[in-house]
Order: C-alpha cells, then sequence, then structure tokens
C-alpha cells in the first residue's frame, strides 16, 4: 500500500514539474502585456523586451548621447526607458525639464516606494530618504537646511578670522570689527 502511495504522489509531483515551465511562461507574458500596456500611456521610447527591458538597447559608456539619439529619432524630448520591467522617463531638454519640475512638482517629485529601507522598519515617515514628497518632507527639508547653513555659517566665520589673524598689516592700522574677535 505504502509503495502506491508513493508511486501516485510521485506522479503527481513529476506532473506539476511539467506544469512549471507553462506557469512561468504565462506569468511572463501577462506580465508583458502589463509592461505594453503601461507603454501607452507613456512618452515615446524604444521597444522593451520581456523581463529585461532596454538593457542591451543602452550602452554602458556614455549613455546620454544614445539618449540624445533617441530623443531626436521620436522628436520628443522625453523618451522612456525600460530598466527591467520599471519604466524610467530620460529628460533631454532644459526647457522640459525646468517647465515639469516648476509646474508639475507635486506630482513628479516623489520617490519610488521601498520596501525594505522604508515599509518594514517603519521609517516612511521619518526618514526623509525614504519619505514621500509633500508637506512634511518639505518642512524635513527646511530643517535640515536650516542646520547645514547654521553648521557652514560657524565654519566660515571661523575660516574668516583665523586668515584674517594672519594678514599682516602695516603697523597702527587695525581692521574694523577684529576687536571683538
Amino acid at each position: 500500500m505504502a509503495s502506491i502511495m508513493s508511486v501516485v504522489l510521485t506522479t503527481k509531483a513529476i506532473s506539476l514539474l511539467k506544469l512549471f515551465p507553462l506557469l512561468l511562461i504565462l506569468v511572463t507574458l501577462l506580465d508583458y502585456i502589463r509592461m505594453l500596456l503601461i507603454r501607452r500611456h507613456l512618452p515615446p521610447g524604444p521597444f522593451p523586451l520581456p523581463l529585461i527591458g532596454n538593457h542591451f538597447q543602452t550602452p554602458s559608456v556614455r549613455p546620454w548621447i544614445t539618449w540624445q539619439k533617441w530623443s531626436h529619432y521620436y522628436n520628443n524630448p522625453l523618451t522612456t526607458l525600460w530598466i527591467g520591467r520599471h519604466p524610467r522617463i530620460i529628460v533631454q531638454d532644459a526647457w522640459t525639464a525646468s517647465e515639469l519640475m516648476e509646474k508639475k512638482s507635486e506630482l513628479l517629485s516623489s520617490r519610488p516606494r521601498l520596501v525594505v529601507m522604508g515599509d518594514l522598519i517603519g521609517a516612511t515617515e521619518t526618514n526623509q530618504t525614504t519619505m514621500v514628497y509633500g508637506d512634511r518632507w518639505r518642512m524635513h527639508r527646511k530643517l535640515m537646511v536650516s542646520q547645514f547653513l547654521i553648521h557652514f555659517s560657524i565654519h566660515f566665520l571661523t575660516q574668516a578670522k583665523i586668515e584674517l589673524h594672519h594678514i599682516s598689516l602695516p603697523h597702527g592700522l587695525k581692521l574694523a570689527g577684529c576687536n571683538s574677535w
């Protein structure tokens, strides 16, 4: 009886293993269809391959030259490049980049969702590198910039004080305001 059960289980396992490549092909095909549907709503760009996107179409040395050629070929300052399964929009014109960042910054200035760094350790609301763009992010940025400016100002004034003390002036001349240092 036990040998019959093991034969039946082995037969079922083999039939499931035969279905695995078919299932893998089906999942890949569905994902590629998803990529093509998303591509319809993005700026033009080279046609992506399943799973790898445009990886082999972009050179590793000076890729901006190829991106510029694509921009001229598609007659559009925005070009879509697929890195794996994820689209990236390449902006080839300074005017377009300025317009996008000024007029649509609320929509375009956020970051991608970082699951491990942000969600799993609970740092999405407290860490500025994983925080979603919005009022809270702007407040964090203002606080950080003000602290950097204070630190820079103190460092700059200290350096200026050191340099002023090393200036040799003719006897009897003084710099205005140096007595307080």
